[in-house]
């Protein structure tokens, strides 16, 4: 008998899996971006991410922003960039804007009494070549008022604006007592000229025909308030308590040119001339980049844009310009000694003399006005 022994084996097919992905949650955002992927955590639900201009995230959603303003009208929509923050679009009477607030508009008030006569100073420019002197005019709201015994005369004087280089001329009225005459001298009274209702009062002024007074190496070295009325010569900065945004700076020649320029923190050039007239603070060398070109109220300026400012040393003179490429000719503002670049070129201006103060148009002429041999001044 004959046994056979051995073995089968079976397979059987493993069961067949399905696997099943989950769609992502889609978020909505009224006024901004919705939220995705794993920030958006419910589906259908407003979630945001970020929001547009204007509004803020509050909680999922985006709220408008709101805006205060203390003194004037807050901004609202696109212009209220940050929530619960001061931004002002307007401000009221006697405020003004200072970046993004309302502060009041400083005013000072000066009186002066007399017996008999009053004397008044107006101002007009000056010139380098000792040709033409400038007088300055500045910021802040100022009221003068003079009394007399016999008779009153009365100035009032609104300045919000700033200037620069102006000469001085007087004028008197005189009212006689039959006994006696007094003449008093006043404080410098506001350059004639009105814009927009705003008046100028005088901070600098060098006279005509009048020498380098001696120990003056700066033409912005005095703190306002220091100088006499009656001085020939006066080199003060501007007034404190001005705005740069706000500030205006007027002068004015004795030929018959009378500019305003506008600062502007925006503006490097217009910024250099603030930190000069303001606080003393020299160029290294020159600033450069951007025109700084101001309104002509009379008479003519070069055709050359006024992109470059100086305020530097040179031959022992802090002096200070503003023309189209850092050397005399095509000059607006340029008081105290001749500079070319990093030095003084004999050819544009006059070397030699110690100090003075240019006309506001200066322009490329050959002549013999005084400095060297291609332009007139300083």
């Amino acid at each position: 008998m004959c046994h056979v022994m051995g073995s089968a084996s079976t397979s059987v097919a493993p069961p067949a899996t399905t696997t099943l992905t989950a769609a992502p949650n889609t978020c909505t955002c009224a006024h901004g971006a919705a939220a995705s992927g794993s920030a958006c955590i419910f589906n259908d639900a407003e979630i945001c991410s970020t929001c547009h201009d204007g509004y803020h995230i509050d909680g999922h959603s985006c709220s408008v922003n709101v805006c205060t303003c203390i003194h004037g009208t807050a901004a609202t929509g696109t212009n209220c960039t940050a929530h619960n923050s001061v931004h002002c679009s307007s401000c009221a009477t006697g405020y003004h804007k200072d970046v993004l607030s309302c502060v009041a508009i400083p005013t000072t008030t000066t009186t002066i009494t007399t017996t008999t006569t009053t004397s008044t100073t107006t101002s007009t420019t000056t010139t380098t070549s000792t040709t033409t002197s400038t007088t300055t005019t500045s910021t802040a709201t100022t009221s003068t008022t003079t009394s007399t015994t016999t008779t009153t005369s009365t100035t009032t004087s609104t300045t919000s604006t700033t200037s620069t280089t102006t000469t001085s001329t007087t004028t008197a009225s005189t009212t006689t007592s039959s006994a006696t005459t007094t003449t008093t001298s006043l404080e410098p009274s506001p350059i004639t000229i009105t814009r927009e209702g705003r008046e100028y009062t005088k901070f600098w002024w060098y006279t005509v025909g009048t020498a380098w007074p001696a120990g003056e190496t700066d033409v912005l070295g005095r703190p306002n308030g220091y100088c006499a009325s009656s001085a020939l010569t006066c080199f003060q900065k501007m007034p404190s308590g001005l705005y740069e945004d706000s500030a205006r700076l007027l002068a004015v020649d004795t030929v018959g040119n009378a500019m305003e320029w506008s600062f502007a923190s925006s503006n490097v050039v217009a910024h250099a001339a603030w930190l000069a007239f303001t606080q003393g603070t020299t160029t290294n060398h020159q600033v450069n980049g951007a025109t700084w070109a101001p309104i002509v109220i009379n008479g003519t300026i070069t055709s050359s844009a006024q992109d470059t400012f100086m305020y530097r040393d040179q031959d022992g003179i802090r002096s200070l310009m503003l023309d189209d490429d850092g050397c005399d000719c095509h000059s607006s503002l340029s008081m105290g000694h001749a500079m070319c670049g990093t030095t003084c070129s004999a050819s544009y201006g006059n070397c030699a003399i110690t100090g003075g103060v240019d006309k506001l148009s200066d322009a490329v002429v050959t002549g013999t006005e005084g400095s060297g041999t291609s332009c007139t001044g300083p």
